[in-house]
Order: C-alpha cells, then sequence, then structure tokens
C-alpha cells in the first residue's frame, strides 16, 4: 500500500493533477456566468380561509399560459405575507415561472397525512437521442474540448456525452461484488441487450465551437476517459423546462406530535426534474421527513442559495432527512443551512459534475454529509462546517454497494469532527486545509487563503459569486413590481372545475361483469414487489408497482406515475393490476438473509408496506416497530388513487388482503414482516426467536392462520375492514383474500364472516372474488350463507391439466403454489367425470360447469395466460381477448350466454341479439331455425380480433354451415 501510495503522488506530480485540475466554477444557473433574474410579478395571491392549493396552482397556471419574453422569462406569481394552508402539492411544468414569496412571513402549511410533494418543478422526460458517435482520442478529467471523426455537430447542439464502467475498469477498481451474499450488489458493466452499467457517467453538454473534428463544450468533462469508454449523442427534448425559480418561502409539514417519528406527513419540500437553469433562494423548510431540496439526475444547472432545513420529523433511516441531495449536473449549493439530518448535503449515484457544496453547515446530523453513492465526479465542499462526518470514501456494500463515491474531488478549508478523503486506484481526490481528524489515503494539504470556487469563478469570468437579491416586504415591491389590482383576480379563470363526472361501476350482470354496456377485456399484470434497485440498469427495465417508494423520484422504476401508468395501460390492452403488499419493504433483504440489520439505512426502492411504524423499538429492518393498528396513509392513497384513476379508465384493481409468500418457504420471507411478533408493538404471539427449519426454511402458515388467538383475530378483522372501506366508493376494485393462497377453509370462512358483517354494517356491497384451492372453493360454494358473500369464483390455484385430469392440490397443507407445482404429480391429480381429450376442451368444459351451477356468479379463468377464447366463451368474465376486436362486438356479447356448443365450435349467443360462433375445426356451424332474425355477419380475425372481411347477411331459421375463416359474430 506504501509503494502504492508513493507511486500514485508521483503520477500526481508528474502529471500536475491537484485540485485545479477541475474548474468547479461551471455550477449552478447559468453555470454562474449571469446573475439569477428577477422576474415580475404577473399575479398575486392573498391568504384565504381554507385550503389555498387550488389559488396558488391557478395563479401558477396562468403565469405558464403567458409568453415567454426575450429573457426566457414569464413573470412571477407572488403569494402575500400570511398562511396557506396547503392540502395537496404544487407544479411548475413550463418554461419562465417563479414562485416568489415575501420570506419568513410567508407560509405554506402541509396539512394532511400523505407524502405530497410541497412543490415539484418538472418538465416532461420526453429527450430523444440521436446516432452514437465514439470518441477519437482519450480524455483527462477536466477536458473542456474533445475529437469525434466526420462528426456532423455544429454549435448549440446538445450533446449527451457518457463514460461507461467498463468490465476491465470495474477489475482495476476492485468493486466486482463485496463479499458474502452481496455479489448481486457489486458494480456490473452494461450489456449486450441494452442494459447501462451501473457505474455509467452522463454529461449534459453544448457545443460551444467546432473546428474540424474538434468540438469545445460548455463547460469541463469531470472525469478521465478512454477511448473505449466514451460515446457522444446529440439529442431533442422538448419536454425540458428552463428559467425556474422558488423564492423567499417558509414551507412547514404539519405533522401528528403524539409521533416523533412520524412518517404519515409531507416528505419533499422541493422536487427539481427535467430542467435546466432554475434556482431556489432563501426558502425555509420545517419539519419535513425526506428533503428540502432535491435535483433528480434530468436536472442540471441549479442554484440553491441561502436555504434552511430546520426540525426533520422523520425515522433515522435510509433516504430520510437527504437535506439537500443532488443527483444532477451542474449544481450549486451555497450558503445553505440544515439540522438533524442524516445527508444533509449529498450526492447520489453517478452524479456528473462539477458539483459544489460551498459555505454550507450541517448542525447535529445522524450521519455523513459528502458523496455518499457510487462514484460521483468533480465534486467540490468548500468551506463546509459540520460537527458530524464528511466523506469522500469508499463505502464499500454500504448504499447497495455504493463502493468508491468520488473521483477528481475535493474538500476546501472544510470542518467536521471527521474527514475521511480516499484516494481510490484509478482517479485522485483532494482535501486542503482539512479540520478535525482525517481519515484515507490520501495526503491532507495545508490550508488556502482564499475560495478556491471563487478564484475560479474570477479566472475564467471576471466575477465572483452572484447573490441573487433578497426579496423585501410585499408591500414595499408594489411599486417596483407594478403591480396593479387585477393581478389578484387575473388567475381565476385557471381555476378547475371540480365537478366530477361519475363513470358506471362494473358490476355483474347475469353472471358477467360488464361496465358501460360492455364486457371488459384486456391482459392482467402482477406488480414487482421484492426486489430493485435506484440503479439506471434496473430502471429501464423496471415493471410497475403501485406502491413502490423512491423518495424524491418518479417515474418507471421509481415512484411511478399513476396517471402515466394507466395510460399506458390502456395503450397496451392491460386491464387488471394484481396488487399485493411487497415481501419486504427494505432492498437490504433481498440478499435472503435472516439476519437483524445493524441501522436503519434501509435501500430503496421501498415496497411500502399497508401499516405505519409505531416510532418505537427497533425492527428487523431497523426502523423502528410496525404499529398494526395505525395506517400507511401513503400506501392506502396510492391503491384509492389508482382505484379512481381505473374507474375512470375503465381498468380494474384486484386487490389482494393478503400475501402468504410472506409466511412460507424461506425464512428471509418472515424476517421483516409487519405480522411478525418481532417487527411490532401488537403482541401478535408469533414465536422468537423464529423456529426456522435447518435455518432457512420458516412454516409459519399455521399460525398465521389460527384465528383462535384473539389478538391476531382482532387485528385481521380491522385489517380487512379497512380493505373494503378505502375501496367503498370504487367500482374497479375485486377483493380477494391473498395473493399465492393455499390456507384453510377456517381462515377463508372467517374472511367472509368479516365481510359479511362490514356488508350489514354499512349496506354496501363490494365484489368479492373467492380464489383459493378447489377442495376450499367447493367446501364454501356449499356453504349457502358464506357462498351468498361471494360474486366471483376464481379458477387459479387449480386447474383441468387434460386427459379429464384436475390439478387440485389440497388447501391448508403449508405448501405454496410454487411448491406443490415441484412436487406435481399423483397426489395432486384428481380424475374428473369428463371424458374430452383436449386441454382448451377441458377448461371450456370445466368454466362451463361452474357457469351453469352459479349462474348469479362471474368466473375467473386465472390459471391460464394469454389469449382466452376458451374460457370467455364458457361464459368466463375479464378475459384476456384480442385488442382489435369491435366496440360493437363487445356491447353486443354482454348480452350473449353461453349456448350448447358442438364438436365443430364454441358458441354463445342470445336470439333476437346476435351470436358469437369460434370454430375448433374447418367449419362454423350454428343452429338457427328457431331463431328467424336477419343478422348482419363478419368474420373477425383469430388473433388481433378485427375485422377480415366485408359485412354479409345472414338469414335466421335454418341450420348455418359455413367454412371458417376467423370467429363468426352475428348482430344486429
Amino acid at each position: 500500500m506504501k509503494r502504492f501510495l508513493v507511486f500514485m503522488q508521483v503520477l500526481m506530480l508528474v502529471s500536475g493533477l491537484n485540485a485545479q485540475t477541475i474548474n468547479y466554477s461551471y455550477c449552478g444557473y447559468k453555470a454562474s456566468e449571469e446573475p439569477i433574474p428577477h422576474a415580475g410579478v404577473k399575479a398575486v395571491v392573498q391568504p384565504v380561509f381554507g385550503d389555498a392549493t387550488l389559488s396558488i396552482q391557478a395563479a401558477i397556471d396562468y403565469v405558464s399560459s403567458l409568453p415567454v419574453g426575450e429573457d426566457g422569462l414569464r413573470g412571477a406569481v407572488l403569494l402575500e405575507k400570511g398562511t396557506y394552508v396547503m392540502s395537496g402539492g404544487l407544479k411548475i411544468a413550463a418554461s419562465g415561472v417563479v414562485l416568489r414569496g415575501c420570506g419568513e412571513k410567508t407560509i405554506l402549511l402541509g396539512t394532511g397525512d400523505d407524502r405530497t410533494t410541497m412543490i415539484r418543478i418538472a418538465g416532461r422526460l420526453d429527450r430523444k437521442a440521436g446516432p452514437v458517435w465514439k470518441l477519437a482520442d482519450s480524455l483527462p478529467a477536466g477536458a473542456i474540448q474533445l475529437k469525434i471523426q466526420g462528426h456532423p455537430f455544429k454549435p448549440g447542439d446538445c450533446l449527451r456525452i457518457t463514460r461507461r464502467g467498463t468490465q476491465e475498469w470495474i477489475d482495476r477498481m476492485d468493486m466486482n461484488d463485496f463479499g458474502g451474499e452481496s455479489k448481486y450488489i457489486g458494480w456490473k458493466p452494461g450489456d449486450d441487450h441494452g442494459r447501462p452499467g451501473d457505474v455509467d457517467v452522463h454529461w449534459d453538454r453544448t457545443v460551444t465551437a467546432v473546428e474540424g473534428d474538434v468540438l469545445t463544450l460548455d463547460a469541463p468533462l469531470t472525469c478521465d476517459i478512454a477511448v473505449n469508454e466514451g460515446s457522444i449523442s446529440s439529442y431533442e427534448w422538448p419536454g425540458r423546462i428552463t428559467d425556474v425559480g422558488v423564492e423567499d418561502l417558509h414551507l412547514v409539514s404539519l405533522y401528528d406530535e403524539r409521533y416523533p417519528k412520524d412518517e404519515n406527513h409531507r416528505w419533499m419540500a422541493i422536487e427539481i426534474d427535467n430542467m435546466r437553469d432554475g434556482w431556489v433562494t432563501r426558502v425555509i423548510s420545517e419539519h419535513f421527513a425526506g428533503s428540502s431540496v432535491i435535483i433528480a439526475d434530468n436536472a442540471s444547472r441549479v442554484t440553491v442559495e441561502g436555504c434552511r432545513n430546520l426540525s426533520p420529523v422523520s425515522e433515522l433511516g435510509g433516504q430520510r432527512r437527504n437535506a439537500f441531495f443532488t443527483m444532477g449536473g451542474q449544481t450549486l449549493f451555497l450558503r445553505c443551512y440544515s439540522e438533524e439530518g442524516m445527508h444533509d448535503f449529498s450526492t447520489g449515484r453517478n452524479t456528473p459534475g462539477p458539483t459544489a457544496f460551498v459555505q454550507c453547515q450541517a448542525v447535529r446530523p445522524n450521519h455523513i454529509s459528502g458523496t455518499i453513492d457510487s462514484w460521483a465526479t468533480g465534486v467540490l465542499f468548500e468551506d463546509f462546517r459540520t460537527d458530524g462526518v464528511l466523506a469522500m470514501s469508499n463505502r464499500g456494500q454500504d448504499g447497495m454497494g455504493a463502493g468508491y463515491t468520488a473521483a477528481y474531488s475535493t474538500l476546501w478549508n472544510c470542518q467536521a469532527e471527521m474527514i475521511a478523503c480516499t484516494l481510490t486506484p484509478t482517479a485522485p481526490n483532494w482535501a486542503y486545509g482539512a479540520k478535525g481528524q482525517t481519515v484515507g489515503n490520501v495526503e491532507f494539504q495545508p490550508a488556502k487563503d482564499y475560495g478556491l470556487f471563487e478564484s475560479q469563478l474570477k479566472q475564467r469570468t471576471g466575477h465572483g459569486l452572484l447573490q441573487a437579491e433578497a426579496m423585501a416586504d410585499a408591500s414595499d415591491n408594489m411599486t417596483a413590481d407594478g403591480i396593479t389590482a387585477d393581478m389578484y383576480t387575473i388567475w381565476e379563470g385557471m381555476l378547475k372545475s371540480q365537478i366530477q363526472v361519475i363513470p358506471q361501476k362494473m358490476h355483474l350482470q347475469d353472471g358477467v361483469l360488464v361496465r358501460d354496456g360492455k364486457i371488459l377485456t384486456g391482459r392482467s399484470r402482477g406488480i414487482t414487489w421484492w426486489n430493485g434497485s435506484l440503479r439506471e440498469r434496473y430502471t429501464v427495465t423496471a415493471g410497475s408497482c403501485i406502491t413502490r417508494y423512491a423518495p424524491g423520484r418518479v417515474g418507471n422504476g421509481f415512484t411511478d406515475d399513476l396517471d402515466e401508468m394507466t395510460d399506458n395501460m390502456v395503450a397496451s390492452h392491460t386491464l387488471v393490476t394484481n396488487h399485493h403488499y411487497g415481501l419486504w419493504y427494505d432492498r437490504r433483504r433481498d440478499d435472503h438473509e435472516r439476519i437483524r440489520r445493524m441501522d436503519g439505512c434501509v435501500w430503496p426502492p421501498f415496497y411500502e408496506q399497508p401499516f405505519a411504524r409505531s416510532g418505537e423499538g427497533s425492527a428487523f429492518d431497523g426502523l423502528s416497530k410496525y404499529d398494526l393498528t395505525r395506517w400507511n396513509v401513503w400506501y392506502w392513497n396510492r391503491l384509492k388513487k389508482y382505484a379512481d384513476l381505473a374507474d375512470q379508465k375503465g381498468l380494474v384493481l384486484y386487490h389482494q388482503h393478503y400475501f402468504q409468500h410472506n409466511i412460507i418457504e424461506a425464512g428471509a420471507h418472515w424476517a421483516d414482516c409487519p405480522w411478525r411478533s418481532a417487527n411490532n408493538i401488537n403482541e401478535t404471539g408469533f414465536p422468537e426467536p423464529v423456529p426456522y427449519a435447518n435455518d432457512k426454511r420458516v412454516y409459519m402458515a399455521e399460525q398465521f392462520y389460527d384465528v383462535t388467538d384473539t389478538t391476531r383475530f382482532r387485528l385481521y378483522r380491522n385489517y380487512i375492514r379497512k380493505s373494503l372501506e378505502e375501496f367503498a366508493d370504487n367500482g374497479s376494485v375485486i377483493h380477494f383474500i391473498g395473493e399465492e393462497f393455499t390456507g384453510p377453509l377456517h381462515f377463508v370462512q372467517f374472511w367472509l364472516d368479516v365481510i359479511a358483517e362490514w356488508e350489514a354494517e354499512t349496506g354496501r356491497h363490494p365484489l368479492i372474488a373467492l380464489s383459493t384451492t378447489k377442495d376450499v372453493q367447493d367446501a364454501i360454494l356449499a356453504d349457502p350463507a358464506r357462498a351468498a358473500v361471494v360474486d366471483i369464483i376464481d379458477i387459479k390455484y387449480w386447474n383441468p391439466s387434460g386427459n379429464g385430469m384436475y390439478y387440485a392440490p389440497p388447501g391448508g397443507v403449508s405448501l405454496a403454489p410454487r411448491q406443490y407445482q415441484r412436487l406435481r404429480g399423483n397426489p395432486f391429480v384428481v380424475k374428473s367425470e369428463s371424458t374430452v381429450t383436449g386441454k382448451g376442451d377441458f377448461v371450456y368444459e370445466t368454466v362451463a360447469d361452474y357457469h351453469n351451477r352459479f349462474p348469479e356468479k362471474a368466473i375467473l379463468y386465472s390459471a391460464m395466460s394469454g389469449n382466452q377464447w376458451a374460457p370467455f366463451m364458457a361464459g368466463a368474465s375479464l378475459c384476456s381477448l384480442p385488442s382489435r376486436l369491435p366496440e360493437h362486438f363487445l356491447e353486443t356479447v354482454s348480452e350473449m350466454h353461453p349456448m350448447e356448443s358442438t364438436d365443430r365450435c364454441w358458441i354463445m349467443g342470445k336470439p333476437g341479439t346476435g351470436y358469437v360462433a369460434y370454430p375448433l375445426k374447418g367449419e362454423v356451424t350454428l343452429d338457427l331455425s328457431k331463431d328467424k332474425t336477419t343478422y348482419t355477419a363478419q368474420w373477425l380475425s383469430l388473433r388481433g380480433g378485427e375485422p377480415v372481411s366485408e359485412p354479409f347477411t345472414v338469414k335466421g331459421g335454418k341450420n348455418i354451415v359455413l367454412p371458417s375463416e376467423g370467429i363468426l359474430w352475428l348482430y344486429r
């Protein structure tokens, strides 16, 4: 190691590497080359009685509708002194809009117990990249020119420059894995399937000059790039916004003072995404659980100046209290203050520099400030003060395998209890004037008597730091800003109407689920429920999850945008989301260990649980224990919002009350489960320590389903009733007992009894599905009282397997569906009386049998995915039929019923309305001898559902025999 350090120090001297290698002064609004502008007031809002959210948003929307001036601004919304109660959040989605208050006396008071962000600044992520070009030469850190042979670029082009973390480089860094069972979190390179690497860095730059093959950029690159590591592409980004600011406000999140670690309140004060050139100045944030200002990776050139984060309220854990946090490029935090944070001032994964924290202070921190995630480059902490730890180091496994967190970064005249600065195997970091205990393999240099950022800025631009002018009292600015009387009312026309069109609810009609006079058809999908990462290689392919939470991050793989999610479902012919709570909250548990975690530094994204934390004790994930009598309001509000959108857009929510995966199979499934006695304050009575089988497996089903325990009985009953109450006004929700459920009869009886009790008390009748093993299902249906509660029979955990045999494992034997599958054989295969041989025919026969025996109930056939013509023709609902079926087809078949079929086709119909005949062999036969109606007929594609023939006429009163050209549809 000593030889290595000497070698690196010699290398630094020979190559001239020092802190001045990177010019950090390109941070902030307009790269700190221009002062933050003052936008003229265009709308004024006064405090109102009651909720002010709509009024302020209306003023923002009004200013957003104005034309952009030559200075890039539309104007400012001025909030006068006073308190503005806000039950919702504000969004600025247009360029040139400023939200301004009058300092500490303009208070935005966030009420409610949801996590709604107070102010979100965000354009659209509609960036479209051009062709990818390769570097002609390697680049050193700090390069502001690059060479590309034969390029098409010109001045003004926007570029996305990427440095890939190759396997060769990861090997040199020794970051492949972190030991133990954690290899899955080692750094990974990109692959041939188009997935990006874990440590790819992306810079957003503009071409300022072109000379032959050489491009000059508007800001330096902050890491060395070998020829085989670099690529460049131009882009267009019409939805990105610019010149947006928030000024002189006091944001306060109300919380439940009975719970000092309450998290049922606002998490984020200000989020910034998909924006370039913006600012947040002199904003106070008080009591927020997450961040005062969080800058996402698609934002750049943002100045955060003179802001304060006060008295945060949350658990002490991961993704909490990251007061001033950036993943964006060229961000500047100047003279900001934070107290009692976790990571008060910090950068995220692969933050593309330069990034600067200048003259900031963290007081009474609970964890470190600094570079907290992998490979941030070009980061400066200057004149930073904290009574905690300031670190640029190798965090190893922490932070989902952060490893080395910084390169080409500098600590300049900083003071902390401990300062950590680490030299990486391939790139330097520097520390000058460190005051406090020091650690790291770099040489800590003496203090400098000048400011690095200021001196670099003066050398580059001729001026020093450009401080935004403070806003004075509103009354002192009436004349200066030309405020007129109409500015108090001109925005009122933008107030959104609260009148809502209530859509028709999905309902049972003669044993079929219909809505707006049509059957519902489309694919079903589950959710992501156990693994995840905020790394780009994961998020680009991540599935959706209604209740997944990545604080401050919105989009695919993060916190899903539910409006966007449901729009995509409609566009992709996806009808159903099958939702259940996640397997565990903390991604550290993805290693399937069963141990207690040493602290609450949980890894996101979080799969939120239905219950709130108590603030007491320590669960196995290191956060406080759950209170099973208090609700995680964010979780339930997310489900409720999805259900409301489903009502509007014709979608469906399968709400699984329980999730059996937690209680059997791998012991890690139970380790963090909220129901586990060690993880809650409610004395659930499950054994501790857990009786793991062979220190690996767990079998908690028998105890979990035991409702003779009075505590569990009361908790389960309360939870089931909550599940019903939450969606009492929605018509898109179907309630199921639980995902992967193979539990015993008595628990299903208990579940239905609680539902019946709630229905009797409230007079409401939600849609209840019976989805269990066949023996339990048949026993419930043979019980008149409990069968009356059931609206829908779901064939899922058993199925006809062909040759007259059923695959029908028994319930209540503590085996999961996939465990049954592994044991699939004679014990679980039951002979039926059927004589059909084909599986499709047997599926048809099975569904038809239940449809005929229980004509008032809908049938689902969830045991089969893909094209579901067989169960549909037998009378099943919510089948995945082809996406291009005519709308009139969906209307007419809602009135039809399965009819006696032949060996040549399945038939459904209603005399006088129409018929559908699905061919099994080469022709379609249809007996219309008793129906003399004349019908219009069309052939529909078997695969796509679209018409494949011109309409023709079929006259009734006789048998019809036609050579098959697809599905025959007769209608009037």
